[in-house]
């Protein structure tokens, strides 16, 4: 298989609330995609603290809803440390392009906000941008979630067996929700693999939500595709 390669044209870095937050604006010609993706969180302290944060702050109002103020606010900092201007750069180059947005964790939920943005702000149609995130957790409540599905065209959250991270913050204690598609692999994510698709509201038991409580764990959000998260992008992703 030939690896396809993608053009870098900004990589954003800064620092949040004991967080290091990452992202970076590419070009794929082959694919015809300008692709938009932010860095997950790096470790169980890390995640602890966004826990905490998004919890015990109030939510911030977004597309009439309300999102966590935590991810707001890292969502705002790296769109305005250059992936904003990059992105748009890109966009008016080549306007035909498909948007991709992604991200793992951390960079989901920054990820999630960032695809509704760009479909708000009219940068691009519905059904012109596609957002695909990597043991999301949720980002903020139904009305956002609402406004979240109409935005986005395609949308799918993958997640890995007992993966702790979508599960948090608590759906019927906290008002989180999440939005659609869920994408749930109960073992092995090798080509081949079993997954069941729930594209209905966040009470639905046919997908991640069937699992035991006190068996999720942190490893599992760690690998995604048979793959360490962090490692795989050190290496080069092969």
């Amino acid at each position: 298989m030939t690896a396809v390669r993608a053009q870098f044209y900004v990589y954003a870095l800064t620092l949040i609330f004991f967080a290091i937050l990452g992202g970076f604006v590419a070009v794929n010609h082959d694919f015809k995609s300008i692709i938009v993706s932010f860095r997950g969180s790096s470790g169980e302290f890390e995640i602890t603290m966004e826990f905490i944060e998004t919890v015990f702050d109030k939510k911030i109002s977004l597309f009439s809803g309300g999102v966590s103020r935590y991810f707001y606010d890292a969502f705002t900092l790296l769109w305005s440390s250059g992936m904003r201007d990059a992105f748009l750069t890109l966009k008016n180059k080549h306007p035909e392009y498909t948007v991709d947005v992604t991200g793992h964790s951390l960079g989901a939920a920054i990820g999630s906000i960032a695809a509704a943005t760009i479909s708000s702000e009219g940068y691009v149609s519905y059904d012109k941008i596609r957002y695909v995130s990597f043991g999301e957790p949720r980002v903020g409540d139904a009305k956002y979630v609402a406004a979240f599905d109409k935005l986005v065209g395609v949308s799918y959250r993958l997640i890995h067996s007992f993966d702790l991270v979508p599960h948090l913050p608590f759906h019927n204690l906290f008002g989180y929700d999440h939005h659609k598609v869920e994408v749930y692999y109960p073992k092995d994510m090798v080509a081949g693999s079993s997954y069941t698709v729930c594209d209905e509201n966040d009470d639905n038991t046919e997908c991640s939500n069937k699992n035991d409580p006190f068996k999720l764990n942190w490893d599992d959000h760690d690998f995604y595709f048979n793959h360490h998260v962090s490692d795989w992008g050190i290496s080069g992703c092969v």
